[in-house]
């Protein structure tokens, strides 16, 4: 499995519910820092970037310096580009159908161990708790939630500050999550059980303290909101870039 479907979620963790088509796009800019403990118990940074979120038609695209994901809703499909090895990665969400052999760029014997480690991660348990703590972040007045995800032996605690100051599209910014959510092995199967869990997250998170316990090893990561607007996407938002390399998983 690609290492960035594993990764980039532990950055991020977010509202979702239904998902349909949109009139309206969304444009908003995130500050995102990780860092981990070393062997030898030092901390050091493993990401510290920004990212564009644009949401539209049924479809979210993440860019960062290193990564620009897509997540298209209605084809039930997740691109991953790396921008320093120039490869794209496809991954199918449908999980109620067999891999499409044509289409996907995995060998026999990757598709066998695909299917293979989605059955032994399918064991997925997140849960949402509001509290009554509220704090100014910025210029947006936001409510604390404590969100939990258990999945085999990665567990991943959150601290969510949420706003219902922007008058969002709350059906579009679900889609954001449904990209997020659907990178992390097991969360595929578990995608409209894992969303309805965390319709309890009211508006738009504006600050998101992480801690992610991984066999052992312990990461966190923040995420802060820069800027949010609603503005027509560019053309080339969802498209990947045509001079890289189709890569298996």
């Amino acid at each position: 499995m690609h290492k960035r479907t594993i990764s980039l979620l532990s950055v991020f963790v977010a509202v979702g519910f239904r998902l349909e088509l949109f009139a309206a796009d969304i444009f908003f800019k995130q500050q995102i820092r990780q860092e981990a403990a070393t062997s030898s118990g030092q901390i050091r940074t493993i990401v510290e970037d920004t990212t564009d979120v644009w949401l539209a038609n049924g479809r979210a695209s993440i860019n960062s310096r290193q990564y620009k994901t897509v997540f298209d809703w209605q084809k039930r499909l997740l691109f991953i580009a790396d921008h320093r090895k120039k490869t794209i990665v496809q991954i199918p969400l449908d999980f109620d159908r067999p891999i499409d052999q044509a289409a996907s760029p995995m060998s026999p014997q990757e598709r066998t161990e695909f299917q293979r480690m989605l059955g032994q991660t399918t064991d997925l348990r997140v849960s949402v708790q509001a509290t009554n703590e509220r704090r100014t972040i910025g210029r947006w007045e936001c409510r604390k939630y404590v969100q939990t995800l258990e999945s085999g032996a990665t567990q991943i605690n959150a601290e969510i500050w949420a706003t219902q100051d922007i008058a969002a599209d709350e059906q579009l910014y679900a889609l954001y999550s449904a990209a997020l959510f659907a990178q992390i092995p097991g969360v595929g199967p578990n995608l409209k059980s894992v969303m309805e869990e965390m319709k309890k997250i009211k508006g738009v998170y504006v600050l998101l303290l992480q801690q992610r316990e991984m066999m052992g090893q312990t990461s966190t990561s923040r995420m802060e909101l820069l800027e949010y607007r609603e503005a027509a996407a560019p053309a080339d938002a969802f498209a990947m870039p045509a001079d890289y390399r189709k890569q298996a998983l």
